[in-house]
Parts: C-alpha cells; sequence; structure tokens
C-alpha cells in the first residue's frame, strides 16, 4: 500500500457540509419520442410508448371516448396508472364524450415496454382517441398526488375539467390553478367532441404567457372527437389564470391544468482549481475561483477566504472575507514558504444555508539546491542532469559529460541505460551506463566513471544469457539503495536478470537470479527501463514500441524474482504512447518519472482509473533524443495504493460480520478495523496483518460481536497502514441490528460526493448472489456490480461510484426472486 508522495494527497478526505433544500430547481424537459398518439374504434386504446423514456419520468395519458347510444361512460383504465380527473365533459342528445386524465411515473418495466394499452369502456363503440406525454427531471415524490396527498409528481393538487357546458364554442377556457414552487411545468390538456384543430395560441392568464404545444389530434369517426395539449415552465410560483386556446370552428369542450413540480437542485459551491494538490514552487501564486450554485436567500454573498499551512498563511488579497453581489469570488493567492496548504472558501448569504467548499491542497516545494535526475540523452551520447521537484520542471537537460566504452568488445558508442549509486553521498555518486548494441551476442557490459565523468573504466562484462548466442535488444540498468545494480536483459521472448555490487570505478562480480512474468508478455519488453525501490522492490518500465507500456513489480529479496504488472501508462491526452518509453526513475520525494522519444513524464497517480490500473502521465518537459532516465534516491513503496477490492458487513445474531479483500499491497504494515455508533467518532476493535505476499489477492474477516452495543446503527471503517506509518482510510459501511424487511433498501451517504463510494444496506433472508444495477436518469445502466451476501442484515460497497457524475441515479438491487430500489444523489 505504500504510496509515492504524488498519492498521498489522495489519503486525506475534506468533505464541505452540505444540505438540501433551496428555492432552485431543475428543468423539467419533454421526453424525447413523445408524445405517442393513437385511435381506436375497439374497447383497447394501444399507445406507444415514447421511445426515450427512463425510470422516474411522469407520464399523462389524454383520452376521450365517445358513445352514441346514451351509456354513462366510465374511465379509460391502466394498471398502475393513476386517475388525475375523468368525467363526461360534453353532450348532445344520446351523444356523449368522456374525457379521462391518467399519469404514471415511469418504471424499469415502462421503459422495457413497447406499448400501453388502456382498457374502455365497453359501450365506446363510435371511437376514442389518446395520447401520451413524458417529462423529465419531475420530484415524483416531493410533491402532491392527484388528489392532495404528499407524496406525488404534482406542485399543486389539478384542477377539475372545466367544460363548455354542452355548447359548440370556439374556445377552450380551463379553471386556473395557482404553482407552489418555481419552475413547475403548467400542462394543459383540451378535449374535444368534434374533430376540430386546436389553433396554436394556448395561453395562460397570468403574464399571458404562451404554452408550447405538444399534440393535436383529431378524430374524424363515428362521432368525432379528439384531443391537444400545451405546456410551459412558470418560472415563479403564482397563480396561472385561466388557460384557454382556440379551435379551427366550434366544439363542445373541455380542459384541465396541471403543474408538475420540478426537482430541488441542492445548493452548492465549487472551488476551481479543484484538483489536488497543486504543486508550485516557493513565491509562486495561483488564482482560485470560488462559486456559490442555487444559493436560496437574497443580498450579497460572503465569501471567506482560508489558505494555511498549519500555522502559516499564504498570502489573501484583501479584502477577506470578501462582500460582493455576485456569485463568484476569485483570489490570487501567493504562496511564500514551503508546505502542504489547504485551501477553502466559506460562502455565506443571507436565508441561506452557509457552506464550504471541497478543499485543495497545494503543494509549494522548495526549489532543490542541485539537479535530481540524470539521463542519456542526446541520443545516448550525453549524461546529462535534470531538476524538478513535484512534477515542475527547473531545468535541464544540462551535458555532465559523454560517456565513453574504453576496451569495448561490443562496439558500442552511444548508452541507453545508466545508473548512479550514492557511494560517497548523493552529489558524489558514482555513474554507470552499458553500451547501447544490437549484435551483443548475449554480451552487457559495464563502464563506470565519477559524479564528473572522470575516469571512465571498464568494470566488468558477463554473458546474460549463457549458452544462447541471441543478442539482447533490451538491456537496462537501475541502481539499488544499497549499491547494487540490477539489470534486466530480453531477447523479446525471454527475460533475464543479473546484478553487481558497485565499487566506484573497480572491477565488478555478477551474480544471475531467476526471473518470470505472472503475467504480460516478454516481447513488451523492447524498450523501458528498471528502477529500484528503499525497500527493495524491482519496478520494471516495459513497452513495444507500439502503443502497450507497463509497469511490472517484483520483490527482489526472494531466491526467484515475480514480475507482476500492475500499471499501464498512457500520455498527457489520455492516449497510448507513441513510439518508445525508455526510462523511469524517481525523485527524492518519492514521484517517479518517465522518459520517451517526446520527453520527460511526471506519472500522475491522481488519475488512476479503478480496476484498469490506467495511470496517465503528465508532461514535464519536451525533450528529444531521451534514452534513459536514472536517480540515486531510493524511496521505499511503490505508485500503487493498496487496491480494496471490496469491504462488507453482515447482521445475524448480534454478531457483525466484516469482511474484505485486497492485492497489490506494497510496504504494507496492518489494518486496523474502528466502529463507531454516531458516524463521526471512531475507534480501532482490532488490528490485523498483511496476508501472503501481498501482490496476490487476499480475503480478510473479523467477527463483531453487538450484544453489549446498545445503538441500532453500528459503522465501520478500514484504517490501511503502511510500514512507515502513512495510513488511508475505506469507505464507511453501515450496520443495521434490526431486522428489516427484504423489499427495503438504503443508501449511504446520500448524497454523496462526486469521487466517493457508497453502501447499501438490506436484509437478505438467505445467503445469496445479488445483482446491484445503477441507473441514470435516461434509464441506462451506468454501472452494475455482483456481490455474494449472507443472511441477516448486509452491508454492501458498491464499488466505481466514484466515477459518476453529479445527478440523481436509482440503484436496484435483484437476486432472481426479489428486487427492491433507492434513489441517491451525487453532488459536486
Amino acid at each position: 500500500m505504500k504510496t509515492f508522495t504524488f498519492i498521498k494527497f489522495l489519503l486525506i478526505a475534506f468533505v464541505a457540509n452540505l444540505m438540501l433544500g433551496s428555492s432552485a430547481f431543475a428543468q423539467i424537459t419533454q421526453v424525447a419520442g413523445s408524445p405517442q398518439n393513437a385511435t381506436t374504434t375497439g374497447t383497447l386504446l394501444t399507445i406507444t410508448k415514447p421511445s426515450g423514456l427512463a425510470v422516474n419520468d411522469v407520464m399523462i395519458a389524454n383520452i376521450v371516448q365517445s358513445d352514441n347510444d346514451n351509456a354513462t361512460l366510465t374511465d379509460a383504465v391502466l394498471n398502475g396508472w393513476l386517475l388525475v380527473e375523468g368525467t363526461d365533459f360534453a353532450s348532445s342528445g344520446t351523444s356523449h364524450w368522456h374525457g379521462t386524465i391518467l399519469y404514471k411515473v415511469a418504471t424499469a418495466s415502462d421503459v422495457s415496454a413497447a406499448n400501453f394499452g388502456f382498457t374502455l369502456d365497453s359501450d365506446a363503440d363510435e371511437g376514442s382517441v389518446g395520447a401520451i406525454v413524458a417529462f423529465r427531471n419531475v420530484d415524483v415524490t416531493g410533491g402532491v398526488t392527484a388528489t392532495g396527498a404528499a407524496g406525488g409528481p404534482f406542485d399543486v393538487e389539478p384542477g377539475t375539467i372545466s367544460t363548455s357546458a354542452n355548447t359548440d364554442i370556439s374556445t377552450v377556457t380551463v379553471t386556473g390553478i395557482t404553482t407552489a414552487t418555481p419552475n413547475a411545468a403548467v400542462v394543459m390538456l383540451g378535449l374535444l367532441g368534434n374533430n376540430r384543430n386546436f389553433n396554436a395560441d394556448w395561453q395562460i392568464a397570468t403574464g399571458s404567457q404562451a404554452l408550447t404545444e405538444l399534440y393535436d389530434v383529431p378524430f374524424n369517426t363515428g362521432l368525432d372527437n379528439g384531443i391537444g395539449a400545451a405546456w410551459a415552465i412558470k418560472s415563479s410560483a403564482s397563480a396561472t389564470g385561466s388557460g384557454t386556446v382556440t379551435l379551427s370552428g366550434n366544439a363542445r369542450n373541455g380542459g384541465i391544468l396541471v403543474a408538475l413540480k420540478a426537482i430541488p437542485v441542492a445548493p452548492s459551491v465549487t472551488l476551481t482549481p479543484a484538483a489536488s494538490p497543486q504543486n508550485i514552487l516557493i513565491g509562486q501564486s495561483i488564482t482560485f475561483s470560488a462559486s456559490a450554485f442555487n444559493y436560496a436567500g437574497t443580498g450579497n454573498y460572503t465569501y471567506t477566504w482560508t489558505a494555511a499551512a498549519g500555522s502559516t498563511n499564504a498570502s489573501i488579497p484583501a479584502p477577506n472575507p470578501a462582500t460582493v453581489g455576485t456569485a463568484t469570488n476569485a483570489k490570487a493567492i501567493t504562496f511564500s514558504s514551503e508546505g502542504v496548504y489547504k485551501v477553502y472558501v466559506q460562502i455565506a448569504r443571507a436565508g441561506a444555508t452557509t457552506l464550504t467548499t471541497d478543499t485543495v491542497l497545494v503543494q509549494v516545494n522548495a526549489t532543490p539546491a542541485a539537479p535530481n535526475m540524470w539521463a542519456s540523452s542526446s541520443t545516448g551520447s550525453q549524461i546529462s542532469s535534470f531538476t524538478v521537484i513535484n512534477g515542475i520542471y527547473i531545468n535541464g537537460p544540462n551535458n555532465i559529460f559523454a560517456p565513453t566504452f574504453p576496451g569495448t568488445t561490443t562496439g558500442g558508442t552511444t548508452t541507453a541505460a545508466i545508473g548512479r549509486n550514492d557511494q560517497g553521498g548523493i552529489v558524489n555518486g558514482f555513474f554507470y551506463w552499458l553500451p547501447n548494441t544490437s549484435t551483443n551476442n548475449g554480451v552487457v557490459e559495464v563502464f563506470a566513471a565519477t559524479a564528473t565523468g572522470a575516469t571512465p573504466t571498464r568494470v566488468g562484462s558477463f554473458d546474460v544469457n549463457g549458452n544462447s548466442t541471441n543478442s539482447l535488444g533490451f538491456v537496462r540498468l537501475g541502481m539499488g539503495p544499497d549499491g547494487r545494480g540490477w539489470i534486466l536483459a530480453g531477447d523479446g521472448s525471454t527475460l533475464y536478470l543479473t546484478s553487481f555490487m558497485s565499487d566506484g570505478v573497480n572491477p565488478v562480480t555478477f551474480t544471475t537470479k531467476p526471473v518470470s512474468l505472472t503475467a504480460g508478455s516478454a516481447s513488451t519488453f523492447q524498450n523501458g527501463d528498471v528502477a529500484i525501490s528503499g525497500d527493495s522492490f524491482l519496478f520494471a518500465l516495459a513497452n513495444d514500441g507500439n502503443g502497450v507500456t507497463q509497469i511490472f513489480v517484483g520483490g527482489l529479496n526472494v531466491a526467484s524474482v515475480e514480475l507482476t504488472p500492475v500499471l499501464s501508462l498512457v500520455d498527457n491526452n489520455n492516449a497510448p504512447f507513441v513510439g518508445s518509453v525508455n526510462g523511469v526513475a524517481f525523485d527524492e520525494l518519492g514521484n517517479a518519472y518517465v522518459t520517451t522519444a517526446a520527453g520527460l513524464y511526471f506519472i500522475d497517480g491522481a488519475t488512476v482509473n479503478g480496476p484498469a490500473a490506467t495511470v496517465q502521465c503528465a508532461l514535464v518537459r519536451t525533450v528529444s533524443g531521451l534514452q534513459d532516465l536514472a536517480s540515486n534516491f531510493f524511496p521505499s513503496g511503490s505508485p500503487l495504493p493498496l487496491t480494496l477490492i471490496d469491504f462488507k458487513g453482515n447482521y445475524r445474531n448480534e454478531n457483525a460480520t466484516i469482511s474484505w479483500s485486497t492485492e497489490n499491497m506494497y510496504s504494507f504494515s496492518h489494518f486496523e478495523l474502528e466502529r463507531s455508533t454516531d458516524g463521526t467518532s471512531f475507534s480501532a476493535i482490532t488490528s490485523i496483518g498483511q496476508k501472503g505476499d501481498g501482490l496476490s489477492k487476499a480475503q480478510y474477516q473479523f467477527i463483531d460481536n453487538l450484544s453489549g452495543v446498545n445503538n441500532k446503527i453500528v459503522y465501520y471503517r478500514l484504517k490501511m497502514i503502511d510500514i512507515d506509518g502513512k495510513f488511508k482510510y475505506s469507505n464507511i459501511i453501515v450496520i443495521r441490528k434490526e431486522q428489516g424487511t427484504s423489499d427495503k433498501m438504503s443508501i449511504y451517504p446520500n448524497p454523496l460526493r462526486i469521487g466517493v463510494n457508497a453502501t447499501v444496506s438490506f436484509t437478505s433472508s438467505t445467503s445469496k448472489t445479488v445483482n446491484f444495477n445503477v441507473f441514470d436518469m435516461s434509464g441506462k445502466v451506468v454501472l452494475t456490480q455482483q456481490s455474494k451476501v449472507a443472511q441477516g442484515n448486509n452491508s454492501v460497497t458498491i464499488k466505481s461510484m466514484d466515477n459518476l457524475t453529479a445527478g440523481m441515479y436509482i440503484i436496484r438491487a435483484n437476486d432472481g426472486e426479489n428486487s427492491m430500489s433507492a434513489k441517491f444523489y451525487i453532488v459536486r
């Protein structure tokens, strides 16, 4: 789990307070593929499903039935659809026209349906017409139902169907309603006892606000009829006044106004740039911008800025606090001292909840006093220096000396493999290099010189591949913390590992050690390099020249070295590297760098993409002609954090069983399982050491007896600790002691921040496998997971939620027999 400096900033989470509830509401939109309409002279009206329908969209059906034998018509019905209003809106002698308005909140079953079949009155044999229109971003449970009860999608209880009192007239007029919240969607539905057209002049009286026509469906049948609808967003909560629309001719008619409630948008705040850490040098400045979104209240905003590293404050321009009339405030903050600064802003406004932005970390670095990285440059004809710190370029490449090859037997004139020990101190370490040859028959020569390039000497030669006469196209050198040089070589099909103990420019003795790959191919090792960590792990960079670039890791303190691929590297544009990637080295802070045909890159651990283990490298300096990279700094650790594959819990018979699995653990010390009864204050209840070699998948379990814990909800998290004391926390899982029902599921936390995983809690009657699907508001499945659960109360971590963007989602769990779901929000 041991990590480089660029990873350690990921180990601390700073979560801002967030309160739901605001005067801001999302914009309701019309669903693509709606409306859909249909006609019939039978007793089943089948309307095609709107093509863009998604879970939680609200559908409104408008249906007119007609009959000429004086029958009393009943409402159209379909299981699951709820009645808004139904009535005979017109009659003439024995002829009757009946209008029905229905609604439904779309489920996954609706989304997968092809159509909707409404059952009509058996006497509706003179022709019926209907249409469905669907809307998105409706607060489906935060409004009222059609009867005015809480828990429905309507902003206000719908009105009743207004009629023309059995008079043929050319205007439809409906009674107004009063909306309760801003941005409600006002929908006017029209019903006709004739096959007239609606003119496109729908409006509501207040402000003479025009409505956009949704559909106009006249039906020329045995007893002519028709329907129409229009809508608009009403920006403020107030009375609509009457709704009106004119017709192409006179007709008995009716109509109704309904209003759908928009999803309230949570107030939020941002601070940009948002990425942590921001790396700069002492004396440099960063311009930050803080913004408030969807704040309630009135008047000015007050921004209180903080930028501090412990008791050391950065220079924030006055005024601070800043009270301004805009929802954005910017400051150019200057950092005059070395350290890790926390930058955040508290934003307040009268009548609104005060929120604090996420914290951005700023790593302020002192300029290194001397060069700290070495390169084979000028196409291998120079050994040169770079000065870098935390991915910041300072200078280089600066030529130190031209490598020579006195006494060579392989004919090399340039080098693509260099190393440097720390014999006599960092600045006095000796250089070592290998000639770049293509016809070496497996023989590797090692040359050495002082820190200035003086006394170049051939210190040794070794036939790496023994009896084979294959030439080695891949030959790379890395120096270890004890002064031992490690040579990894390959001919495209076989890898070889050889080492020697350096001793200035004195002769060396070579020792071989078996090496193999646990996965991947030796053919990838066409270009690359090796670097050795302070805890004796070999990091092998392999590149095939055709877009595949990997880092393999293996421990050296074993009889036979096994290299495991743990990372794939991509460039600063998140694309495969083009051409050779030929060098890797660490700096004194434990950061990793690579060289390519294009220049010097910094490995940015913040871009690790979950289980794919892909790392995006940041371009530090464009330089051509680089052949290799080296340093004589030997940090303990690897560029990967421990991989926590899963973390879950189960409660049964007074015992909470907490289990987790891991892999890719480097320089890892132990786990501490922590428990809390309030979700805030945690304390360790057990300590568990690493299992196995740390690289392979390992399973862990702890049973916690809760018979003495009175709280009904208990929280757990893992503290994962390196051998140097650095640590990070897992997400929190929630154990509920009370037995729940098998159709209820909760999610914690909710809402959750972007970049955070969550856990779901539910009760299972038996041990089984549960399939989880997360849907976005378009109905698209954006995440799937399968987990095994035990009988009792379960808490399961849903992985990869940290890849989802802000918005509302539905998570559904299905075990083949039962299904349960929960709604959750992800916020900035």
